[in-house]
């Protein structure tokens, strides 16, 4: 994923858990999160919880291989930009990241091509 992200010009890092992101020192340059609803440790859907309680609102866009109703719903209801369910189609997830970016504030600020 991280090849594809990197061939439309995207930067990107990946962490091995949410804990991980969490003592990283990447938070203020996130513009966007691929969050997978079941993580080692910290769930997606708990992570994402956890930021927005720091009132850090990352447009999120969530991935995973369970085709489960509750999840999908509480992911929308926490604000996800989309829900992607694997094995989904490169430009689905590229047309996620677009529309998470041109709704999120890094569009707002100017950032060029609001790419991160």
């Amino acid at each position: 994923m991280s090849s594809l992200l990197r061939s439309a010009g995207y930067r990107c890092a990946i962490f091995d858990s949410a804990e991980t992101f969490l003592v990283s020192a990447s938070l203020p340059d996130v513009h966007c999160m691929l969050l997978d609803i079941r993580m080692r440790g910290m769930s997606g859907l708990d992570l994402h919880q956890m930021l927005r309680r720091m009132n850090c609102d990352i447009p999120v866009i969530y991935l995973s291989a369970a085709h489960d109703v509750g999840s999908r719903e509480r992911a929308l209801a926490q604000g996800a930009v989309a829900f992607l369910t694997k094995a989904f189609a490169a430009e689905d997830l590229l047309k996620a990241i677009r529309t998470a970016l041109k709704d999120s504030a890094v569009e707002r600020r100017g950032v060029p091509g609001g790419r991160s």
